[in-house]
């Protein structure tokens, strides 16, 4: 789904990378939130295309990503933002996978459609120290199902 969002035009988002905010975040020693707001149409979906590159890491980073779209019922639930970040995770880090067959075998299917589990599988592989850095984009947050959002930012804030 990212690829509904233009790619930035060639010099532009480098600021975003010398920025203060950013340079705090992405130094820090321990896991954090950088959160990324501005008035709509500001460019936030670009800048956070931008960001799903790997070559702008020193580092070798797994980076997951998820655009939330309004206008796509796909795109603007919690749990489909959590499947796609575990999915591109266990992707790129097939030993973590145990993590997620663990509950599905006491869960089913049914996992896939309950964010406290979702949740569970993606913190527990990514404290696994196998993981190594692991860099979640959620863009649009805004567009996230309002009755979902609320408990999104509440994982996403703990």
């Amino acid at each position: 789904y990212k690829n509904r969002n233009p790619f930035p035009v060639r010099g532009t988002c480098q600021w975003f990378l010398g920025h203060a905010n950013y340079i705090n975040w992405r130094d820090s020693p321990t896991s954090s939130l950088l959160w990324v707001s501005a008035n709509p149409g500001c460019g936030k979906s670009v800048l956070s295309k931008f960001l799903t590159r790997k070559g702008l890491y020193s580092t070798k980073p797994i980076i997951c990503y998820f655009f939330f779209k309004d206008d796509n019922e796909d795109q603007k639930t919690a749990t489909n933002a959590l499947c796609a970040l575990l999915h591109q995770l266990l992707d790129q880090k097939s030993d973590l996978l145990g993590y997620a067959v663990e509950v599905y075998n006491r869960n089913g299917d049914s996992f896939t459609k309950n964010v406290d589990l979702l949740w569970s599988i993606l913190i527990t592989a990514s404290e696994d120290p196998k993981a190594g850095e692991i860099i979640c984009i959620l863009d649009a947050l805004d567009e996230c199902r309002n009755s979902e959002l609320k408990y999104l930012l509440q994982k996403l804030c703990a």
